[in-house]
């Protein structure tokens, strides 16, 4: 069963609602593409998708309402879908924390992709996510050590995307997938463009 997670970076750019609107059909391209190789495909989220905010002030759930979305919206109930990311992760070492970063920033995501050998999964906002491998850094403490490594995560924001991946195979380039501590479960509405952290993380 493909895993394909999240990337809640991608909706933190300050598109407009037309732009990521269409970025959003874009993306049921993508899980369409990923539902046709694996049909028990899931796609994994921090919080539930209807709750995930697509550009400023408006959500998901504004978009599936409009009748240019009924039918993709339809595909996407159809998807086997989760949340929060911890309900698919293996539970951690406790003596574990560890951080993930993409250009600097903070994911979940992709840190999740990467520790189960899966696909991360992007809107296409930017040019960001046009690429069917993106790098990560990640510092991993312990009670011994602390370790900082780079690594490369599967993702796709196109079906052209998807089409690159070999059967049945989203493995993370160059390095073990560390395992991560979890801080919480409590799933909530969780906007990019907050300052507030989601509910759950790696530190």
């Amino acid at each position: 069963m493909v895993l394909m997670f999240f990337n809640e970076k991608s909706c933190a750019s300050d598109c407009s609602q037309d732009d990521a609107g269409q970025a959003m059909r874009d993306f049921v391209g993508v899980c369409r593409a990923v539902w046709r190789v694996d049909r028990g495909a899931s796609l994994v989220s921090e919080v539930r998708m209807e709750d995930v905010e697509l550009a400023p002030g408006y959500y998901l759930a504004q978009w599936r309402n409009e009748s240019r979305n009924r039918d993709h919206w339809q595909f996407m109930r159809r998807l086997n879908r989760k949340a929060p990311y911890s309900t698919v992760l293996p539970a951690p070492p406790e003596e574990q924390e560890i951080e993930y970063r993409h250009d600097g920033d903070p994911v979940l995501g992709l840190a999740a992709a990467h520790m189960m050998e899966a696909l991360a999964v992007s809107l296409p906002t930017t040019r960001l996510w046009d690429a069917p491998w993106l790098s990560v850094d990640y510092v991993l403490v312990d009670e011994e050590e602390v370790q900082e490594d780079s690594a490369e995560v599967r993702h796709a924001s196109t079906p052209e995307h998807v089409a690159s991946t070999p059967s049945g195979s989203a493995r993370a380039r160059r390095t073990p997938s560390p395992r991560a501590r979890s801080s919480g479960r409590t799933a909530r509405a969780f906007s990019p463009h907050s300052s507030s952290p989601p509910a759950w993380r790696m530190t």
